[in-house]
């Protein structure tokens, strides 16, 4: 995971793609599922289905990710694609440098998307995602070498 600006506004970013085949980096894998996370439980967003928010509920920040298809992350993501249209690959990609956030018509990047759940459910402390109480600790490390240790 990396920081960013993009339009003016910090941004986490992945470093590698996340999703079957992919490279799988663990801080890149918790933030997607940290994002789903928050997403299952963000009453401000696009209107959940019954079945979307037990798909993206199941999805939990401090899990593994074998990377395989039945995992409930890759569910997630592939549901997530089917809802929303545009890219269906099953893969929540890197966003570009210098990229929109969209693509197409109406089509926004999966980690664009979910970084909005993240930061309405740590707006208080944005981007220190690391305060919140379920946030794993690899990806905590991965927020203090971007943004600084909590105790600097």
């Amino acid at each position: 995971m990396i920081g960013t600006t993009i339009d003016g506004e910090f941004f986490f970013n992945l470093e590698s793609n996340v999703g079957p085949g992919q490279r799988n980096a663990m801080d890149d894998f918790q933030l997607v599922q940290l994002g789903f996370y928050f997403r299952a439980r963000d009453p401000a967003g696009k209107p959940l289905s019954e079945a979307e928010r037990a798909v993206y509920s199941a999805v939990k920040p401090t899990s593994d990710y074998t990377g395989q298809p039945n995992h409930p992350l890759s569910i997630a993501i592939v549901t997530y694609q089917r809802a929303r249209g545009g890219t269906q690959d099953g893969i929540v990609s890197v966003l570009p440098a210098h990229s929109p956030v969209s693509y197409g018509k109406n089509h926004h990047r999966i980690i664009a998307l979910l970084q909005v759940s993240i930061r309405l459910a740590t707006r208080d402390y944005w981007p220190r995602i690391d305060k919140h109480p379920v946030c794993p600790y690899n990806l905590q490390t991965a927020v203090w070498r971007i943004c600084g240790s909590p105790l600097t």
